[in-house]
Protein backbone atom coordinates (compact mmCIF):
# COMPACT_ATOMS: atom_id res chain seq x y z
CA UNK A 1 0.00 0.00 0.00
CA UNK A 2 1.31 3.37 -1.09
CA UNK A 3 2.10 5.60 2.33
CA UNK A 4 -0.65 8.35 0.85
CA UNK A 5 -2.81 5.57 0.27
CA UNK A 6 -2.57 3.99 4.03
CA UNK A 7 -2.83 7.53 5.76
CA UNK A 8 -6.30 8.07 3.35
CA UNK A 9 -7.24 4.97 4.81
CA UNK A 10 -6.31 5.67 8.47
CA UNK A 11 -8.08 8.79 8.13
CA UNK A 12 -11.01 7.50 6.36
CA UNK A 13 -11.02 4.58 9.63
CA UNK A 14 -10.66 7.36 12.20
CA UNK A 15 -13.20 10.02 10.51
CA UNK A 16 -16.03 6.82 10.18
CA UNK A 17 -15.57 6.47 13.71
CA UNK A 18 -15.97 9.61 15.32
CA UNK A 19 -18.93 10.28 13.37
CA UNK A 20 -20.20 6.97 14.05
CA UNK A 21 -20.00 7.94 18.09
CA UNK A 22 -20.90 11.02 17.98
CA UNK A 23 -23.90 10.53 15.86
CA UNK A 24 -25.03 8.30 18.25
CA UNK A 25 -23.95 10.78 21.09
CA UNK A 26 -26.28 13.25 19.60
CA UNK A 27 -29.52 10.75 18.95
CA UNK A 28 -29.29 10.01 22.53
CA UNK A 29 -29.22 13.51 23.44
CA UNK A 30 -31.63 14.15 21.15
CA UNK A 31 -34.80 11.02 22.53
CA UNK A 32 -34.09 12.44 25.89
CA UNK A 33 -34.72 16.06 25.40
CA UNK A 34 -38.17 15.03 23.70
CA UNK A 35 -38.52 12.49 26.24
CA UNK A 36 -38.09 14.79 29.21
CA UNK A 37 -39.78 17.78 27.98
CA UNK A 38 -43.61 15.66 28.43
CA UNK A 39 -46.00 16.83 30.89
CA UNK A 40 -46.53 13.26 32.00
CA UNK A 41 -42.43 12.70 32.45
CA UNK A 42 -41.56 11.53 35.68
CA UNK A 43 -38.74 9.31 36.75
CA UNK A 44 -39.98 8.12 39.76
CA UNK A 45 -43.13 7.00 37.79
CA UNK A 46 -40.83 5.42 35.17
CA UNK A 47 -40.81 2.71 38.03
CA UNK A 48 -43.78 0.70 36.59
CA UNK A 49 -42.65 0.54 33.24
CA UNK A 50 -39.09 -1.11 33.92
CA UNK A 51 -40.66 -3.67 36.11
CA UNK A 52 -43.38 -4.80 33.94
CA UNK A 53 -42.67 -7.68 31.78
CA UNK A 54 -43.13 -7.23 28.16
CA UNK A 55 -46.66 -8.93 28.18
CA UNK A 56 -47.73 -6.36 31.03
CA UNK A 57 -46.91 -3.91 29.54
CA UNK A 58 -49.24 -4.85 26.50
CA UNK A 59 -51.96 -5.61 28.50
CA UNK A 60 -51.56 -2.14 30.19
CA UNK A 61 -51.36 -0.33 27.36
CA UNK A 62 -54.57 -2.81 25.25
CA UNK A 63 -56.78 -2.01 28.13
CA UNK A 64 -55.75 1.58 28.15
CA UNK A 65 -53.75 1.61 31.56
CA UNK A 66 -51.19 2.94 29.80
CA UNK A 67 -49.89 4.80 26.63
CA UNK A 68 -47.30 3.61 24.32
CA UNK A 69 -46.13 7.04 24.35
CA UNK A 70 -45.94 7.02 28.21
CA UNK A 71 -44.11 3.47 28.13
CA UNK A 72 -41.89 4.54 25.21
CA UNK A 73 -40.37 7.63 27.22
CA UNK A 74 -40.02 5.51 30.55
CA UNK A 75 -37.50 3.12 28.41
CA UNK A 76 -35.95 5.80 26.71
CA UNK A 77 -34.49 7.42 29.62
CA UNK A 78 -33.78 3.15 30.79
CA UNK A 79 -32.10 2.46 27.63
CA UNK A 80 -29.54 5.74 27.98
CA UNK A 81 -28.95 4.66 31.48
CA UNK A 82 -27.91 1.20 30.66
CA UNK A 83 -26.06 2.76 27.62
CA UNK A 84 -24.11 4.99 29.82
CA UNK A 85 -23.03 2.07 31.54
CA UNK A 86 -22.12 -0.74 29.48
CA UNK A 87 -22.23 0.90 25.83
CA UNK A 88 -24.33 -1.20 24.72
CA UNK A 89 -26.28 0.97 21.70
CA UNK A 90 -25.45 1.40 18.02
CA UNK A 91 -27.69 3.01 16.45
CA UNK A 92 -30.48 5.34 18.49
CA UNK A 93 -34.05 5.86 16.92
CA UNK A 94 -35.65 7.18 19.91
CA UNK A 95 -37.10 10.36 18.54
CA UNK A 96 -38.70 7.86 15.84
CA UNK A 97 -40.23 5.92 18.17
CA UNK A 98 -41.82 8.40 20.68
CA UNK A 99 -43.24 9.46 17.13
CA UNK A 100 -44.84 6.00 16.47
CA UNK A 101 -45.96 5.39 19.74
CA UNK A 102 -48.09 8.79 19.65
CA UNK A 103 -49.13 7.06 16.50
CA UNK A 104 -49.96 3.96 18.17
CA UNK A 105 -51.84 5.86 20.56
CA UNK A 106 -54.24 7.37 18.11
CA UNK A 107 -54.95 4.06 16.59
CA UNK A 108 -55.43 2.52 20.38
CA UNK A 109 -58.32 5.60 20.62
CA UNK A 110 -60.22 4.10 17.74
CA UNK A 111 -59.31 0.56 17.22
CA UNK A 112 -61.67 -2.66 17.96
CA UNK A 113 -61.01 -4.76 20.98
CA UNK A 114 -60.57 -7.19 17.94
CA UNK A 115 -57.67 -5.45 16.48
CA UNK A 116 -56.24 -4.47 20.18
CA UNK A 117 -56.10 -8.31 20.78
CA UNK A 118 -54.40 -9.24 17.53
CA UNK A 119 -51.15 -7.28 18.43
CA UNK A 120 -49.82 -9.70 21.09
CA UNK A 121 -46.86 -6.60 21.53
CA UNK A 122 -48.52 -3.76 21.90
CA UNK A 123 -46.96 -0.85 22.65
CA UNK A 124 -43.92 -2.85 23.96
CA UNK A 125 -40.45 -1.54 23.77
CA UNK A 126 -38.29 -3.43 21.32
CA UNK A 127 -34.64 -3.68 20.58
CA UNK A 128 -32.59 -5.11 17.92
CA UNK A 129 -29.39 -6.68 17.24
CA UNK A 130 -27.28 -4.11 14.71
CA UNK A 131 -27.50 -7.24 11.97
CA UNK A 132 -30.67 -6.40 11.72
CA UNK A 133 -32.25 -3.85 8.91
CA UNK A 134 -34.08 -0.71 10.11
CA UNK A 135 -35.12 0.97 7.47
CA UNK A 136 -33.01 4.41 7.39
CA UNK A 137 -29.99 3.73 9.39
CA UNK A 138 -27.13 1.64 9.18
CA UNK A 139 -26.36 -1.92 9.44
CA UNK A 140 -22.53 -1.96 9.63
CA UNK A 141 -22.26 -4.39 12.61
CA UNK A 142 -18.97 -3.01 13.84
CA UNK A 143 -17.45 -2.79 10.55
CA UNK A 144 -15.98 1.14 9.24
CA UNK A 145 -16.95 -0.43 5.73
CA UNK A 146 -20.95 -0.83 6.29
CA UNK A 147 -21.08 2.57 8.47
CA UNK A 148 -23.01 5.66 6.62
CA UNK A 149 -24.84 3.41 4.42
CA UNK A 150 -28.36 3.50 5.45
CA UNK A 151 -30.60 -0.06 5.23
CA UNK A 152 -33.17 0.63 2.22
CA UNK A 153 -36.08 -1.52 3.60
CA UNK A 154 -36.88 -3.24 7.27
CA UNK A 155 -35.96 -6.56 8.37
CA UNK A 156 -38.34 -8.95 8.12
CA UNK A 157 -37.92 -9.27 12.36
CA UNK A 158 -38.85 -5.42 12.65
CA UNK A 159 -41.92 -5.91 9.95
CA UNK A 160 -43.43 -8.82 12.54
CA UNK A 161 -42.82 -6.60 15.72
CA UNK A 162 -44.02 -3.44 14.30
CA UNK A 163 -47.03 -5.24 13.05
CA UNK A 164 -47.69 -7.05 16.36
CA UNK A 165 -47.51 -3.66 18.34
CA UNK A 166 -43.72 -3.69 19.44
CA UNK A 167 -42.06 -0.18 18.80
CA UNK A 168 -38.19 -0.80 17.65
CA UNK A 169 -36.36 2.06 19.20
CA UNK A 170 -32.72 0.80 19.23
CA UNK A 171 -30.14 -0.98 17.51
CA UNK A 172 -27.65 -2.88 19.98
CA UNK A 173 -23.64 -4.15 20.14
CA UNK A 174 -21.84 -6.83 18.51
CA UNK A 175 -17.92 -8.36 18.19
CA UNK A 176 -16.11 -7.18 15.29
CA UNK A 177 -17.18 -10.44 12.44
CA UNK A 178 -19.85 -11.65 14.84
CA UNK A 179 -17.91 -14.99 15.91
CA UNK A 180 -17.01 -14.27 19.06
CA UNK A 181 -18.37 -14.31 22.81
CA UNK A 182 -17.05 -10.96 23.40
CA UNK A 183 -18.58 -7.59 22.47
CA UNK A 184 -16.44 -5.08 20.88
CA UNK A 185 -15.77 -3.10 17.71
CA UNK A 186 -13.89 -0.56 16.42
CA UNK A 187 -16.81 1.54 15.25
CA UNK A 188 -18.74 1.54 18.53
CA UNK A 189 -16.28 0.08 21.16
CA UNK A 190 -16.22 -2.28 23.88
CA UNK A 191 -20.00 -3.67 25.64
CA UNK A 192 -18.90 -4.15 29.30
CA UNK A 193 -21.16 -6.80 31.40
CA UNK A 194 -24.02 -4.71 33.54
CA UNK A 195 -22.64 -7.11 36.62
CA UNK A 196 -18.95 -5.46 36.84
CA UNK A 197 -16.92 -3.28 34.04
CA UNK A 198 -14.07 -5.96 34.24
CA UNK A 199 -15.84 -8.57 32.64
CA UNK A 200 -17.38 -8.99 29.30
CA UNK A 201 -21.53 -9.85 28.09
CA UNK A 202 -21.02 -12.21 26.14
CA UNK A 203 -21.63 -12.08 22.46
CA UNK A 204 -22.34 -11.55 19.77
CA UNK A 205 -25.68 -10.73 20.74
CA UNK A 206 -23.96 -9.43 23.91
CA UNK A 207 -25.28 -5.65 23.28
CA UNK A 208 -29.05 -7.00 23.91
CA UNK A 209 -28.29 -9.02 26.37
CA UNK A 210 -26.67 -5.80 28.53
CA UNK A 211 -29.24 -3.37 27.67
CA UNK A 212 -31.84 -6.07 28.85
CA UNK A 213 -30.46 -6.73 31.81
CA UNK A 214 -30.95 -3.32 33.11
CA UNK A 215 -34.25 -3.08 31.83
CA UNK A 216 -33.49 -0.88 28.84
CA UNK A 217 -35.78 -2.56 26.70
CA UNK A 218 -38.71 -4.91 27.22
CA UNK A 219 -37.95 -7.76 24.62
CA UNK A 220 -34.51 -8.25 22.22
CA UNK A 221 -34.02 -10.37 18.90
CA UNK A 222 -30.63 -11.92 18.70
CA UNK A 223 -29.12 -14.44 16.50
CA UNK A 224 -27.38 -17.57 17.32
CA UNK A 225 -24.52 -20.03 15.19
CA UNK A 226 -22.70 -21.07 18.14
CA UNK A 227 -23.86 -19.42 21.31
CA UNK A 228 -24.60 -15.94 20.06
CA UNK A 229 -27.93 -15.57 22.13
CA UNK A 230 -27.31 -18.15 24.85
CA UNK A 231 -23.73 -16.67 26.21
CA UNK A 232 -24.97 -13.44 26.40
CA UNK A 233 -28.30 -14.64 28.44
CA UNK A 234 -26.26 -16.55 30.73
CA UNK A 235 -23.28 -13.67 30.99
CA UNK A 236 -25.82 -11.10 31.91
CA UNK A 237 -29.07 -13.11 33.35
CA UNK A 238 -31.74 -13.12 30.89
CA UNK A 239 -33.96 -15.32 28.95
CA UNK A 240 -33.44 -17.09 25.49
CA UNK A 241 -34.33 -19.98 23.12
CA UNK A 242 -32.50 -20.71 20.50
CA UNK A 243 -34.81 -22.10 17.60
CA UNK A 244 -33.72 -24.21 14.71
CA UNK A 245 -33.40 -22.43 11.68
CA UNK A 246 -36.43 -22.00 9.39
CA UNK A 247 -38.80 -21.07 12.54
CA UNK A 248 -37.81 -17.25 12.17
CA UNK A 249 -37.91 -14.91 9.26
CA UNK A 250 -34.30 -14.13 8.56
CA UNK A 251 -34.90 -11.25 5.32
CA UNK A 252 -32.99 -8.53 6.02
CA UNK A 253 -30.81 -10.15 8.87
CA UNK A 254 -27.01 -9.26 7.31
CA UNK A 255 -24.29 -11.79 7.97
CA UNK A 256 -20.77 -12.28 7.10
CA UNK A 257 -20.39 -14.69 5.11
CA UNK A 258 -23.15 -14.52 3.05
CA UNK A 259 -23.93 -18.48 1.93
CA UNK A 260 -22.49 -20.25 4.30
CA UNK A 261 -24.64 -23.01 5.44
CA UNK A 262 -22.96 -25.60 6.89
CA UNK A 263 -23.62 -24.37 10.21
CA UNK A 264 -27.15 -22.76 9.87
CA UNK A 265 -27.80 -18.94 11.83
CA UNK A 266 -30.99 -18.69 13.52
CA UNK A 267 -32.98 -15.73 14.87
CA UNK A 268 -34.21 -16.10 18.30
CA UNK A 269 -35.82 -14.15 21.00
CA UNK A 270 -34.66 -12.63 24.06
CA UNK A 271 -36.10 -11.78 27.53
CA UNK A 272 -36.58 -10.55 31.11
CA UNK A 273 -38.98 -13.50 31.97
CA UNK A 274 -39.69 -17.11 30.31
CA UNK A 275 -43.24 -15.93 29.20
CA UNK A 276 -42.16 -12.81 27.60
CA UNK A 277 -39.88 -15.06 25.59
CA UNK A 278 -42.59 -17.76 24.78
CA UNK A 279 -44.92 -14.77 23.78
CA UNK A 280 -42.44 -13.54 20.92
CA UNK A 281 -41.62 -17.19 19.93
CA UNK A 282 -45.46 -17.18 19.32
CA UNK A 283 -45.54 -13.63 17.20
CA UNK A 284 -43.17 -15.58 14.88
CA UNK A 285 -44.52 -18.54 14.79
CA UNK A 286 -47.99 -17.41 14.07
CA UNK A 287 -46.73 -15.50 11.50
CA UNK A 288 -45.05 -17.98 9.85
CA UNK A 289 -47.77 -19.58 7.22
CA UNK A 290 -48.43 -16.21 5.70
CA UNK A 291 -45.09 -15.49 5.27
CA UNK A 292 -43.53 -18.77 4.51
CA UNK A 293 -44.22 -18.35 0.27
CA UNK A 294 -42.19 -15.28 0.13
CA UNK A 295 -39.29 -15.46 2.75
CA UNK A 296 -36.50 -17.82 2.05
CA UNK A 297 -36.49 -21.43 4.33
CA UNK A 298 -39.51 -20.33 6.40
CA UNK A 299 -41.01 -23.18 8.13
CA UNK A 300 -45.08 -22.43 8.41
CA UNK A 301 -45.73 -24.05 11.36
CA UNK A 302 -47.61 -21.62 13.89
CA UNK A 303 -47.27 -21.67 17.59
CA UNK A 304 -48.67 -24.82 18.97
CA UNK A 305 -49.67 -25.49 22.68
CA UNK A 306 -48.51 -28.26 23.96
CA UNK A 307 -48.69 -30.18 27.53
CA UNK A 308 -46.04 -32.01 29.36
CA UNK A 309 -46.01 -35.51 30.88
CA UNK A 310 -46.84 -35.22 34.43
CA UNK A 311 -42.94 -37.16 35.51
CA UNK A 312 -40.34 -35.59 32.73
CA UNK A 313 -37.12 -37.96 31.97
CA UNK A 314 -34.39 -34.92 32.42
CA UNK A 315 -30.65 -35.86 31.30
CA UNK A 316 -27.61 -33.68 33.04
CA UNK A 317 -24.04 -33.26 32.59
CA UNK A 318 -21.15 -31.02 34.23
CA UNK A 319 -18.37 -31.52 31.64
CA UNK A 320 -18.24 -30.85 27.93
CA UNK A 321 -15.09 -33.07 27.90
CA UNK A 322 -12.43 -29.93 27.53
CA UNK A 323 -12.29 -27.79 30.30
CA UNK A 324 -14.09 -28.86 33.30
CA UNK A 325 -16.66 -26.44 34.42
CA UNK A 326 -16.17 -24.25 37.12
CA UNK A 327 -17.41 -24.83 40.98
CA UNK A 328 -19.96 -21.80 39.86
CA UNK A 329 -21.46 -23.68 36.61
CA UNK A 330 -21.32 -27.05 38.00
CA UNK A 331 -23.81 -25.79 41.33
CA UNK A 332 -25.53 -24.02 38.47
CA UNK A 333 -26.67 -27.30 36.90
CA UNK A 334 -27.21 -28.94 39.98
CA UNK A 335 -29.69 -26.37 41.34
CA UNK A 336 -31.85 -26.79 38.53
CA UNK A 337 -31.65 -30.43 38.70
CA UNK A 338 -32.73 -30.12 42.41
CA UNK A 339 -35.34 -27.71 41.14
CA UNK A 340 -36.61 -30.31 38.67
CA UNK A 341 -36.24 -33.11 41.24
CA UNK A 342 -38.22 -30.86 43.57
CA UNK A 343 -41.03 -30.58 40.96
CA UNK A 344 -41.21 -34.76 40.93
CA UNK A 345 -39.29 -34.97 37.92
CA UNK A 346 -37.07 -38.02 37.26
CA UNK A 347 -33.03 -36.78 36.43
CA UNK A 348 -30.70 -38.80 34.98
CA UNK A 349 -26.86 -37.95 34.83
CA UNK A 350 -25.74 -38.67 31.01
CA UNK A 351 -22.52 -38.53 29.17
CA UNK A 352 -22.41 -36.97 25.86
CA UNK A 353 -20.76 -38.79 23.34
CA UNK A 354 -17.25 -37.19 21.87
CA UNK A 355 -18.33 -33.81 22.80
CA UNK A 356 -14.88 -33.21 21.20
CA UNK A 357 -16.37 -34.24 17.64
CA UNK A 358 -18.59 -31.09 18.17
CA UNK A 359 -15.68 -28.64 18.05
CA UNK A 360 -13.72 -30.41 15.38
CA UNK A 361 -16.75 -30.54 12.95
CA UNK A 362 -17.62 -26.50 13.64
CA UNK A 363 -13.98 -25.82 13.34
CA UNK A 364 -13.57 -27.67 10.24
CA UNK A 365 -16.68 -26.33 8.86
CA UNK A 366 -16.35 -22.83 9.72
CA UNK A 367 -12.71 -21.94 8.54
CA UNK A 368 -12.89 -24.25 5.00
CA UNK A 369 -11.93 -20.91 3.50
CA UNK A 370 -9.63 -20.07 6.44
CA UNK A 371 -11.79 -17.18 7.31
CA UNK A 372 -10.91 -15.16 4.25
CA UNK A 373 -14.63 -13.99 3.52
CA UNK A 374 -15.13 -13.16 7.07
CA UNK A 375 -12.34 -11.12 7.24
CA UNK A 376 -13.00 -9.35 4.06
CA UNK A 377 -14.87 -6.75 5.19
CA UNK A 378 -11.94 -5.26 7.15
CA UNK A 379 -9.67 -2.49 6.24
CA UNK A 380 -6.37 -3.57 5.80
CA UNK A 381 -5.56 -0.90 8.26
CA UNK A 382 -8.69 -1.51 10.74
CA UNK A 383 -8.19 -2.84 14.35
CA UNK A 384 -8.62 -6.19 14.74
CA UNK A 385 -10.11 -7.85 17.79
CA UNK A 386 -8.09 -10.10 19.81
CA UNK A 387 -10.87 -12.63 19.98
CA UNK A 388 -10.32 -13.21 16.22
CA UNK A 389 -6.75 -14.21 16.85
CA UNK A 390 -6.47 -18.45 17.89
CA UNK A 391 -8.71 -19.44 15.43
CA UNK A 392 -7.71 -17.71 12.32
CA UNK A 393 -4.27 -18.52 13.32
CA UNK A 394 -4.91 -22.25 13.79
CA UNK A 395 -6.74 -21.51 9.96
CA UNK A 396 -4.16 -19.93 8.33
CA UNK A 397 -0.78 -21.38 9.08
CA UNK A 398 0.48 -23.75 6.03
CA UNK A 399 -0.89 -27.73 6.20
CA UNK A 400 2.38 -28.75 7.03
CA UNK A 401 3.10 -26.61 9.40
CA UNK A 402 -0.45 -27.05 11.61
CA UNK A 403 -0.29 -30.95 11.09
CA UNK A 404 3.21 -30.71 12.51
CA UNK A 405 1.76 -28.71 15.39
CA UNK A 406 -0.90 -31.26 15.86
CA UNK A 407 1.31 -34.30 16.27
CA UNK A 408 3.28 -32.35 18.42
CA UNK A 409 0.64 -31.43 20.75
CA UNK A 410 -0.55 -35.26 20.67
CA UNK A 411 2.67 -37.13 21.42
CA UNK A 412 4.91 -34.99 23.19
CA UNK A 413 1.97 -32.68 25.54
CA UNK A 414 -0.57 -35.43 25.67
CA UNK A 415 -2.94 -32.79 24.17
CA UNK A 416 -4.74 -35.19 21.69
CA UNK A 417 -8.12 -32.78 22.21
CA UNK A 418 -6.41 -30.10 20.87
CA UNK A 419 -4.45 -31.59 18.64
CA UNK A 420 -7.91 -32.98 17.11
CA UNK A 421 -9.53 -29.34 16.65
CA UNK A 422 -6.17 -28.03 15.24
CA UNK A 423 -5.86 -30.64 12.34
CA UNK A 424 -9.29 -30.02 11.66
CA UNK A 425 -8.81 -26.17 10.96
CA UNK A 426 -7.42 -24.94 7.75
CA UNK A 427 -8.65 -23.85 4.32
CA UNK A 428 -10.35 -26.68 2.28
CA UNK A 429 -11.57 -28.18 -0.98
CA UNK A 430 -14.99 -28.77 -2.03
CA UNK A 431 -15.07 -32.47 -1.60
CA UNK A 432 -13.69 -32.39 2.28
CA UNK A 433 -16.26 -29.86 2.44
CA UNK A 434 -18.96 -32.26 1.31
CA UNK A 435 -16.89 -34.93 4.08
CA UNK A 436 -17.19 -32.94 6.64
CA UNK A 437 -21.12 -31.85 6.30
CA UNK A 438 -21.42 -35.82 6.05
CA UNK A 439 -19.73 -36.44 9.10
CA UNK A 440 -22.20 -33.72 10.79
CA UNK A 441 -25.30 -35.21 9.94
CA UNK A 442 -24.07 -38.89 10.98
CA UNK A 443 -22.68 -37.12 14.52
CA UNK A 444 -25.74 -35.44 14.55
CA UNK A 445 -28.08 -38.64 14.14
CA UNK A 446 -26.05 -40.53 16.27
CA UNK A 447 -26.24 -38.05 18.87
CA UNK A 448 -30.09 -37.52 18.64
CA UNK A 449 -30.79 -41.32 18.60
CA UNK A 450 -28.98 -41.65 22.00
CA UNK A 451 -30.52 -38.57 23.87
CA UNK A 452 -34.15 -38.63 22.39
CA UNK A 453 -34.65 -42.29 21.35
CA UNK A 454 -31.83 -44.52 23.32
CA UNK A 455 -32.62 -42.71 26.69
CA UNK A 456 -36.03 -41.45 25.70
CA UNK A 457 -35.32 -38.06 27.49
CA UNK A 458 -37.65 -35.23 27.57
CA UNK A 459 -34.71 -32.01 27.76
CA UNK A 460 -30.98 -31.61 29.22
CA UNK A 461 -29.85 -29.74 31.53
CA UNK A 462 -25.90 -28.65 31.00
CA UNK A 463 -23.77 -25.64 31.66
CA UNK A 464 -23.96 -23.24 28.84
CA UNK A 465 -20.03 -23.12 29.49
CA UNK A 466 -17.39 -24.00 31.40
CA UNK A 467 -17.15 -20.57 32.86
CA UNK A 468 -19.01 -17.42 34.19
CA UNK A 469 -18.45 -14.24 32.27
CA UNK A 470 -15.18 -13.87 31.30
CA UNK A 471 -12.94 -10.72 31.55
CA UNK A 472 -12.47 -8.47 28.44
CA UNK A 473 -9.59 -10.26 26.29
CA UNK A 474 -9.99 -14.10 27.83
CA UNK A 475 -10.89 -15.14 24.51
CA UNK A 476 -8.10 -14.70 22.65
CA UNK A 477 -6.36 -17.66 23.63
CA UNK A 478 -9.78 -19.66 25.31
CA UNK A 479 -12.14 -19.16 22.41
CA UNK A 480 -12.99 -23.25 22.65
CA UNK A 481 -14.64 -22.38 25.70
CA UNK A 482 -17.58 -21.97 23.26
CA UNK A 483 -17.83 -25.84 22.89
CA UNK A 484 -20.79 -25.71 25.63
CA UNK A 485 -22.72 -24.02 22.89
CA UNK A 486 -21.39 -24.76 19.87
CA UNK A 487 -22.43 -28.47 20.60
CA UNK A 488 -26.00 -27.83 19.87
CA UNK A 489 -25.32 -25.80 16.64
CA UNK A 490 -23.86 -28.83 15.24
CA UNK A 491 -26.40 -31.23 16.68
CA UNK A 492 -29.25 -28.89 15.43
CA UNK A 493 -31.13 -28.69 18.75
CA UNK A 494 -33.20 -26.55 20.59
CA UNK A 495 -32.02 -24.74 23.24
CA UNK A 496 -33.74 -22.51 25.81
CA UNK A 497 -31.09 -20.40 28.75
CA UNK A 498 -32.36 -18.86 31.94
CA UNK A 499 -30.95 -17.65 34.69
CA UNK A 500 -30.01 -19.79 38.09
CA UNK A 501 -27.79 -18.50 40.23
CA UNK A 502 -24.72 -15.66 40.71
CA UNK A 503 -21.60 -16.40 41.72
CA UNK A 504 -20.19 -16.26 44.93
CA UNK A 505 -16.86 -15.96 46.13
CA UNK A 506 -17.50 -18.78 49.11
CA UNK A 507 -19.44 -21.22 47.15
CA UNK A 508 -17.30 -21.23 44.44
CA UNK A 509 -13.95 -20.91 45.73
CA UNK A 510 -11.70 -23.79 44.14
CA UNK A 511 -8.98 -25.44 46.75
CA UNK A 512 -5.70 -26.40 45.42
CA UNK A 513 -6.30 -30.05 45.71
CA UNK A 514 -10.02 -29.06 43.79
CA UNK A 515 -7.46 -27.05 40.93
CA UNK A 516 -5.89 -30.05 40.56
CA UNK A 517 -8.83 -32.65 40.24
CA UNK A 518 -10.08 -30.04 37.62
CA UNK A 519 -6.60 -30.17 35.37
CA UNK A 520 -6.69 -33.65 35.55
CA UNK A 521 -9.59 -34.65 34.15
CA UNK A 522 -9.80 -31.92 31.62
CA UNK A 523 -9.64 -32.97 27.89
CA UNK A 524 -7.14 -29.79 27.60
CA UNK A 525 -4.42 -29.49 29.89
CA UNK A 526 -3.09 -26.45 28.44
CA UNK A 527 -6.88 -24.83 28.02
CA UNK A 528 -7.63 -26.08 31.57
CA UNK A 529 -4.63 -24.73 32.66
CA UNK A 530 -5.09 -21.41 31.06
CA UNK A 531 -8.52 -20.92 32.17
CA UNK A 532 -7.93 -21.80 35.69
CA UNK A 533 -4.38 -20.31 36.32
CA UNK A 534 -5.71 -16.56 34.32
CA UNK A 535 -9.36 -16.50 34.23
CA UNK A 536 -11.66 -17.84 36.99
CA UNK A 537 -11.54 -16.06 40.29
CA UNK A 538 -15.18 -16.25 41.98
CA UNK A 539 -14.01 -12.92 44.01
CA UNK A 540 -13.59 -10.95 40.89
CA UNK A 541 -16.50 -12.62 39.43
CA UNK A 542 -18.78 -12.22 42.82
CA UNK A 543 -22.66 -12.12 42.20
CA UNK A 544 -21.65 -12.52 38.17
CA UNK A 545 -25.16 -14.41 36.65
CA UNK A 546 -24.89 -18.42 35.96
CA UNK A 547 -27.52 -19.72 33.40
CA UNK A 548 -28.21 -23.31 32.26
CA UNK A 549 -29.19 -24.77 28.83
CA UNK A 550 -32.27 -26.28 28.56
CA UNK A 551 -31.88 -28.56 25.53
CA UNK A 552 -34.86 -30.33 23.13
CA UNK A 553 -35.07 -32.06 19.82
CA UNK A 554 -35.24 -30.03 17.12
CA UNK A 555 -38.74 -28.56 16.32
CA UNK A 556 -39.77 -28.43 19.61
CA UNK A 557 -39.15 -24.46 20.89
CA UNK A 558 -43.13 -24.78 22.54
CA UNK A 559 -41.94 -27.94 24.66
CA UNK A 560 -38.58 -26.67 25.47
CA UNK A 561 -40.45 -22.81 26.43
CA UNK A 562 -42.72 -25.05 28.86
CA UNK A 563 -40.01 -27.02 30.30
CA UNK A 564 -38.03 -23.77 30.78
CA UNK A 565 -40.98 -22.25 32.81
CA UNK A 566 -41.18 -25.35 35.31
CA UNK A 567 -37.82 -24.93 36.42
CA UNK A 568 -38.36 -20.90 36.58
CA UNK A 569 -41.05 -21.50 38.41
CA UNK A 570 -39.67 -23.56 40.56
CA UNK A 571 -36.82 -21.50 41.79
CA UNK A 572 -39.16 -18.70 42.37
CA UNK A 573 -41.01 -20.62 44.72
CA UNK A 574 -37.71 -21.63 46.67
CA UNK A 575 -36.01 -18.44 46.46
CA UNK A 576 -38.04 -15.57 45.17
CA UNK A 577 -37.16 -13.96 42.09
CA UNK A 578 -33.64 -13.00 41.60
CA UNK A 579 -33.82 -12.19 37.74
CA UNK A 580 -36.53 -10.25 35.57
CA UNK A 581 -38.03 -6.99 35.41
CA UNK A 582 -36.80 -4.09 37.45
CA UNK A 583 -33.85 -6.57 38.82
CA UNK A 584 -31.21 -5.40 36.96
CA UNK A 585 -31.93 -1.86 36.26
CA UNK A 586 -31.17 -0.77 40.10
CA UNK A 587 -33.39 1.47 40.06
CA UNK A 588 -32.92 3.05 43.52
CA UNK A 589 -29.39 3.65 42.81
CA UNK A 590 -30.61 5.77 39.70
CA UNK A 591 -33.63 7.23 41.13
CA UNK A 592 -31.98 10.53 42.50
CA UNK A 593 -29.38 10.67 39.78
Amino acid sequence: MWPFSAWAETKLITDTITSKRNERSEAIARGLKLANASEAASIEDDYQYLTASAAHIASQVRSKQWTAKRVMEGYVRSAARAHARTNCLTEVMFVQALDEADRLDDFIKTASNEELDKKLLLGVPASVKDHLDYKGVDNSRGFVRYSNHPSQEDSAVVDVLREAGAIVFCKTNVPQTMLAFECSNPVFGKTVNPYSPDHTCGGSSGGEAAMLALDGSAIGIGSDIGGSLRIPAAYCGCYSIKPVAGRFPTRGSQGVVPGYEAIKTTLGPMGRTVEDVALCMKVFADVSTRLSPHILNLLPMPYRDVELPTKLRIGYFTEDGLIPASPACERAVLTAVEAARNAGHECIPITLPDPIRALEIFQALSSSDAYRTLTSHLYAREAREPALFLPIFGARIPAWLRKTASWILSKFLDERTFARVIAASGEKKTALVWKWQHERDEYGRKVKEYLWKELQLDTVICPVQASPAVSHGATKRLSPLALGTIYWNVVDSTVGVIPMTRVDAELDALSVSQKKEKLAKAGSHLLAKEYYDLVYDPVAMQGLPVGVQVVGPAWHEEKVLKMMGVLDEELVKKNGRAFGPGLGSQFERWKGE
